[in-house]
């Protein structure tokens, strides 16, 4: 199973923006720097639009900046405009009736990611767009 990078381009995709500073920088530009498609890079700049950490210029002459301060964006808002689901899955296939751990590991699992999810969003929390951006410049 392969692991999300929704998260990853979307940090990539905003650095790429505060080292442009005030700069309208293009999808086609970003998503070199990720080496990615442009439209992977047009869906994730759409969801940090819509969370009012990037603003867009549309048009010929277009692009996208950041919409605040690299101080004043941290990594939890970029993960929360992007990942709707978090950050692990539970199996969703019924349990086993007859099995008692099968019974159970969904309730345990549970308890142990949302835990885990916490203290990822914590450490996101503590960390800027300016903190990722210092070691570029």
């Amino acid at each position: 199973m392969a692991a999300n990078s929704r998260f990853a381009v979307a940090v990539h995709a905003a650095t790429v923006l505060a080292f442009n500073g005030s700069n309208y920088v293009t999808s086609d530009l970003i998503a070199e720097s990720v080496n990615t498609n442009p439209v992977v890079v047009r869906r994730i700049i759409s969801a940090l639009t819509k969370a009012g950490i990037v603003e867009s210029h549309l048009g010929k002459s277009g692009g996208s900046r950041l919409a605040k301060k690299p101080n004043r964006i941290t990594l939890l808002d970029i993960y929360q405009a992007v990942e709707k689901q978090g950050l692990f899955a539970l199996n969703q296939k019924p349990e086993n009736k007859k099995c008692r751990v099968s019974c159970c590991m969904k309730d345990i699992l549970s308890r142990v990611f949302d835990a885990a999810e916490k203290s990822v969003e914590v450490s996101f929390a503590n960390t800027t767009l300016a903190d990722v951006l210092k070691p570029i410049s």
